[in-house]
Formats: C-alpha cells, structure tokens, sequence
C-alpha cells in the first residue's frame, strides 16, 4: 500500500499575503519547524488553460509523517491570487 492508498495526508496547503511572517508566527506559537522557503516560477504555467507567466513563494515544514505548506503569489496572475482576493488567507487544500 502506497502513501496515496494509506488514507494519511501528504500535505495541508494554505495561501497567504506573507509565508515568512505566517512561518515565523507558527515556529513562535507551535513549534512548528524548520521551515524551508524557496521561489518557484513555473517554465510553463497554465492558469484556466492559458499560458500564464507567475512565480510563487512557498514556505514547507515538516509536522509529523505529514509537511504543512504556505503559498503566496509573488508575480503575476495565479489560482493562488484569485484564491487570495475572493476568499483571503486560508485554507487551500490538502
């Protein structure tokens, strides 16, 4: 039985305007950490199934068998910016 079989969470995503202060605020509170943070512009991004140009800062940390994941848009036009302006910080999947 495979990780996707088992019925466990790979990861929890949540979108936010700032992951470094949302990730230090978490370390403060929860303990939780470390924290890797990286920026990621997709070389052939869609968005709705258009070519899109963007980039994205995502911040990762580990929390058990699982990772918990912040996202924030950094450029461009992305489901991650739509998600910001029509819902604002929160949950995005898992």
């Amino acid at each position: 039985m495979g990780v996707a079989d088992s019925g466990t969470f790979h990861h929890t995503c949540c979108v936010v305007h700032d992951p470094e202060k949302v990730a230090q605020s978490l370390a403060d509170t929860l303990a939780i950490r470390p924290w890797n943070l990286w920026t990621v512009e997709p070389e052939n991004g869609t968005v709705h199934g258009k070519q899109a140009a963007y980039s994205l800062r995502i911040a990762l940390a580990q929390v058990g068998d699982a990772y918990y994941e912040l996202i924030s848009p950094h450029t461009g036009d992305s489901v991650y910016t739509e998600h910001l302006q029509s819902k604002g910080e929160g949950l995005h999947h898992t």
